[in-house]
């Protein structure tokens, strides 16, 4: 970002409700901080970003946006700028900045596929267009702003992630971004402590939609058990996406091939180099949302062939005689089965193993989804399962009672790692996945040691 002028909105005291200081960048983390950015001091549960705001003031920040009366030198009081919530107030001033901008916001959500799809947005649009997208996966309200505030004059479109635990965070976030087209990419049985239920789940995405109003247009998975529920949320122009009869951009003559699929979607082919078929839609997404920004549709297909996946998103690599099959950011009834599906699909010369972590923040439906997944791993075709955490007795009783002859179940994976890691053959491939809290990758790492040493 060259230097810009940015309105801080929601001033007080000394300063008017409106501010506006010359900065090269915003930032929240002290110790990422740049000469010449403006930093935003937002409370937090163990770490208060008011302790370090003398720190940045003196490592060359332009000022400081507080909430409350900092120690600094008098010299430096004239770089406080005093908010009544600086959390409320970064949100307020990315909104204004956007405004300025001007450009064209495309917010993603759904309960599986985010970060890929907005990946695969931005690596077609990018081609032929300038335009930013969310750093990682800034899906709150604060990553949500630290993204618009990444935008650049000559940038035409932003592809802003918008993620959820609860009802009306997506309406905040979609107000702090406006955003001119919304997508979703599916709905599943995720985050019930906060969302209560699949259908708790369909209204908060849908959120989204409702704030696009009569002027945006909405991209729908048509494939998803959802999509007349979400149609009926939106106002405006609706893009269904799909491979069934209710996609008008639909993906046909679709086949796995090595690494991945092929399809054809307006006489233009795909080559699509990632696994899973659910990926063929998050595509198709991204490719619609190409379209309707007036983008040469055959260029961006062409595009899809160089995309990989995001980092700990389905990736597949050998260890010794072993395929590892790692998926380890998240876990959520959704994701599992279109995991296990697309396991279930690759070819394997020896086992399919799975090595399954609980899924959490599913509430009271913690021990029916997770008996679901023990039977669910057993119809896909998983030869050894391996669970661990919480809920580990129940998805290895579901998958014995499925007919599974070899189903484990683990308290803490650190207690039987070495274990599966013994039983495992050259020839097998094994699934490893699990939420995110449940730090899959310590197997794969330790996988990886045990047969590379």
């Amino acid at each position: 970002m060259r230097a810009v002028g940015v309105e801080i909105v929601g001033a007080i005291g000394r300063r008017s409700e409106r501010r506006t200081v010359d900065i090269t960048g915003v930032s929240t983390d002290s110790r990422a901080l740049q000469p010449g950015e403006l930093f935003f001091a937002l409370p937090g549960a163990r770490v208060d970003g008011h302790d370090f705001v003398p720190e940045v003031l003196a490592r060359g920040a332009v000022a400081a946006v507080v909430s409350r009366d900092v120690a600094v030198a008098p010299e430096l009081r004239d770089r406080l700028i005093r908010v009544a919530d600086t959390v409320r107030c970064l949100g307020d001033s990315a909104r204004a900045y956007r405004r300025r901008w001007g450009g064209t916001v495309v917010g993603i959500t759904g309960s599986n596929g985010k970060t890929t799809t907005r990946e695969m947005t931005w690596h077609v649009l990018s081609e032929q267009m300038p335009c930013k997208r969310s750093p990682r996966s800034f899906n709150t309200e604060v990553g949500v702003a630290l993204t618009l505030f990444l935008l650049e004059a000559e940038d035409r479109a932003a592809v802003v992630e918008m993620g959820t635990n609860a009802p009306g965070e997506i309406a905040e976030l979609a107000r702090i971004a406006e955003p001119d087209a919304g997508m979703i990419t599916s709905i599943s049985e995720t985050h019930l402590e906060g969302l209560g239920s699949e259908e708790g789940v369909a209204r908060a995405k849908s959120e989204l939609l409702e704030a696009l109003g009569p002027k945006g247009a909405a991209f729908l998975n048509a494939d998803d058990k959802w999509f007349d529920f979400l149609k009926s949320r939106h106002s405006g122009r609706t893009v269904a996406v799909g491979t069934g009869p209710k996609a008008e951009f639909r993906a046909e003559q679709v086949a796995a091939c090595e690494g991945g699929y092929r399809y054809v979607v307006r006489g233009c082919p795909v080559r699509l180099t990632v696994p899973g078929r659910h990926n063929v839609n998050n595509s198709l997404l991204a490719l619609a949302v190409a379209e309707a920004l007036g983008l040469d549709l055959a260029r961006a297909a062409a595009r899809l062939a160089s995309f990989r996946m995001p980092e700990m998103r389905y990736q597949v690599e050998r260890v010794g005689g072993i395929e590892v099959h790692f998926d380890g950011y998240n876990a959520n009834p959704g994701s599992m089965r279109s995991a296990l599906e697309t396991f279930g699909e690759l070819p394997v010369a020896g086992r399919r193993v799975a090595v399954l972590g609980d899924m959490l923040e599913l509430g009271e439906a913690g021990e029916r989804l997770h008996a679901w997944l023990g039977a669910e791993a057993v119809r896909r075709g998983v030869d050894a399962l391996w669970a661990v955490g919480q809920f580990a007795p129940t998805v290895a009783r579901a998958a014995a009672a499925a007919g599974l002859k070899s189903a484990h179940g683990a308290e803490t994976l650190d207690g039987v790692a070495d274990e599966i890691r013994a039983d495992l053959r050259a020839g097998d491939a094994v699934l490893v996945k699990g939420s995110r809290g449940m730090r899959m990758e310590r197997f794969v790492e330790r996988l990886k040691n045990g047969r590379e040493a």
